[in-house]
């Protein structure tokens, strides 16, 4: 037997094993054109904010978190049998886009500690709009590091719910067009990407990984749904939440910076510290007139 023939049947026979493997049935349009939707409702709040329709606060509140509340109750219901069998859907996207958001992240590592971009600051500043808060606190770094997966998660569901089993290609085409609407979008004034070719390069070549991860899941989902039977039928759900749970032990959302502390002490309002060539709190609100 050739070696593609015994790979085949390795698959096939780990399918045939897996019950939820087997259970992949074509979804209704009205169901792909929600989750689309839906798995779009978290990055809604960013968009709308660039193009002035809202504050990122006010539509965080309405669209966002909404949107994820919905998404985790259409999870809960397909598990047990209903929601016109998205479940498998959901399962493909929400781990492809979990697993994709962190080969973009580690992709970057190499150019903010090797070559000092500050190309993080972008998710902990969403945070702080997400919040309204009048400065950057472990709190808001982790509601951004939190909305940064979360936009990842929305993604790879709205691309399981058009393309499962398509080739893997269209994944990556799908990330980078991600990536060109933050170029073509106020985003880009907004971050202050305008000319900053050599940061835009890093970001598109970063959305290469966080593509293949969407599209090798989608195109095989059979694969992703027999390791997900393999290690629990909650592996995504686990997955998501002891994201959750690093993000917390590393950002300290609960711990109050003196810096910010020492700065309300002095005076009033919005204040920060520079020492050392370090900015404390790294983002402080200030009004029109206010500095």
């Amino acid at each position: 037997m050739a070696g593609g023939d015994v790979a085949a049947s390795g698959v096939s026979a780990a399918v045939a094993a897996n019950p939820t493997a087997r259970s992949i049935r074509p979804i209704a349009i009205g169901w792909r054109a929600l989750l689309v939707a839906l798995g779009f409702s978290s990055v809604a709040s960013l968009l709308g904010w660039v193009y002035g329709l809202a504050s990122f606060a006010t539509l965080f509140r309405w669209v966002t978190l909404p949107g994820a509340l919905i998404l985790v109750l259409l999870a809960v219901r397909s598990a047990q049998g209903g929601a016109g069998g998205i479940g498998p859907v959901l399962t493909v996207g929400a781990f492809s886009g979990l697993v994709g958001t962190l080969a973009y992240d580690l992709f970057r590592v190499p150019f903010i500690f090797g070559g000092g971009l500050l190309l993080l600051s972008p998710v902990e500043s969403y945070g702080v709009l997400a919040t309204g808060a009048s400065h950057s606190s472990g709190w808001t770094d982790f509601v951004g590091w939190a909305y940064h997966f979360s936009n990842g998660i929305g993604f790879g569901i709205a691309y399981a719910a058009v393309a499962l089993r398509r080739h893997w290609a269209w994944g990556v085409l799908f990330a980078l067009a991600l990536e060109t609407g933050t170029v073509l979008t106020p985003f880009a004034s907004a971050y202050q990407l305008d000319g900053k070719y050599f940061v835009i390069g890093i970001a598109y070549a970063a959305h290469v990984p966080f593509g293949l991860a969407l599209g090798r899941a989608s195109a095989e989902p059979e694969r992703v749904l027999h390791l997900v039977g393999v290690l629990g039928r909650r592996t995504t759900a686990v997955a998501v939440l002891g994201t959750l749970v690093v993000l917390a032990v590393w950002l300290r959302p609960g711990w109050n910076d003196p810096d910010v502390t020492a700065g309300a002490a002095v005076s009033a309002g919005p204040s920060l510290m520079i020492q050392g060539g370090r900015i404390s709190p790294e983002f402080t609100v200030v009004g029109p007139g206010g500095c």
